[in-house]
């Protein structure tokens, strides 16, 4: 029998279906980088049975083995002056306005805003993007042994083709791994 996630509400039973016999797929790995794609554990049916499902966004999600402490990491990917020396996909600059840090790119300027400090190892952070959309990135600092894994989800959103979702984990990847080069050193 297949497990599934269900979720209830009070007009009745919304849910989606999502296998946990099935481990997501490896997209790749290169360099020590892995994405992972939940997706594939979503029932493919779940369109054909109507409105009662609840709908999900297909995710990736991309991780990068670290050679130090998972607080050393934290503490550099937090501090947002950093945030340009390592997102080198593309931002050129940083700046801060208010409650907002402007990262300058070769389009419109990007706005970002991190979860506040925590212990957890939480990098969430807002982006307000050229449209003013806001887009919630989800990023965490684990600790894998004595050093770290850095985990970062990215969702496609409903108006992002196939080509540039790959695109936008590619450079997620290799900021990833520009991340991992500056602090291992």
């Amino acid at each position: 029998m297949t497990k599934r996630w269900r979720c209830g509400a009070a007009a009745g039973t919304v849910g989606f279906g999502l296998d946990l016999r099935r481990p997501p797929l490896v997209r790749f790995v290169q360099s020590g980088a892995v994405i992972l794609d939940y997706t594939a554990s979503i029932d493919p049916f779940r369109e054909q049975r109507g409105a009662d499902i609840m709908s999900v966004l297909q995710a990736l999600t991309v991780t990068v083995t670290i050679a130090r402490p998972p607080q050393e990491v934290y503490d550099y990917a937090r501090e947002e002056r950093n945030f340009a020396a390592w997102t080198t996909s593309f931002s050129r600059s940083i700046r801060q306005e208010d409650d907002w840090w402007i990262v300058e790119t070769d389009e419109d300027p990007v706005y970002i805003r991190f979860v506040p400090r925590n212990d957890y190892g939480i990098l969430d952070h807002e982006a307000r993007v050229g449209d003013g959309s806001i887009v919630w990135n989800r990023m965490r600092v684990v600790p894998n042994g004595s050093g770290s894994e850095v985990l970062f989800t990215l969702f496609r959103q409903p108006d992002v083709s196939e080509a540039k979702f790959a695109e936008d984990a590619g450079m997620v990847r290799r900021d990833l791994e520009t991340l991992r080069r500056v602090l291992e050193g």
